[in-house]
């Protein structure tokens, strides 16, 4: 059990879990790691299908440096799911079905260096998304439903140099979204658009 588990590592510094590929389908308990928590440093969620996590199950990880969520079934991103996450450099959402980040979820992930939601189901990105995280280098994106951008969405993040495939859809002219979207970027940025057919 996770409990005996979590015995056996007390005496530990540094923590690492991998539980991908495990048919996991929710996080509903509070305190996940319980006494270990501030042990953990990284966490393999990744190809499960887990459609739930509760807002409290993190808490206490404040000294994690990684977090991935790739390939399972989450549609929204809470404002208090990575409340306890202020170490977190690299946080991994991709190819799952999420179509709603809350606009404060980011907020405390002041560590945040690469962020990949891509292959998800977001129309449009909340206004201050990334207003905390002005560490981020690496925004991947691609593989969305986006149809607009607010110029303001990329504001501040003075060390960005990589922004990865935003593509669009239902759009007039793709030129005057590469401009909304790029409006606000530093000029070192690497942007990597689709090509247009």
């Amino acid at each position: 059990s996770l409990f005996k588990l979590k015995c056996g590592l007390c005496g530990l510094k540094n923590v690492s879990f991998n539980f991908s590929q495990n048919s996991l389908a929710s996080l509903q308990v509070s305190t996940l790691f319980g006494r270990i928590s501030e042990k953990v440093i990284s966490l393999d969620l990744s190809n499960n299908r887990i459609w739930y996590i509760n807002d409290h199950s993190l808490t206490g990880t404040v000294n994690m440096k990684y977090l991935s969520l790739d390939s399972n079934r989450l549609t929204n991103i809470s404002s208090q799911m990575f409340e306890s996450l202020r170490s977190v450099t690299t946080l991994q959402l991709s190819n799952n079905k999420i179509q709603k980040i809350h606009p404060r979820s980011l907020v405390f992930m002041v560590s945040l260096h690469y962020f990949d939601a891509s292959k998800n189901l977001l129309e449009s990105l909340p206004y201050g998304l990334f207003s905390k995280s002005s560490l981020l280098k690496r925004i991947i994106l691609n593989g969305n439903l986006f149809d607009h951008l607010k110029r303001s969405t990329f504001g501040g993040l003075s060390d960005l140099v990589h922004l990865e495939t935003i593509s669009f859809t239902n759009t007039p002219t793709f030129k005057s979204m590469e401009y909304q979207a790029t409006n606000n970027l530093p000029k070192q940025v690497n942007l990597i658009l689709p090509e247009l057919t």
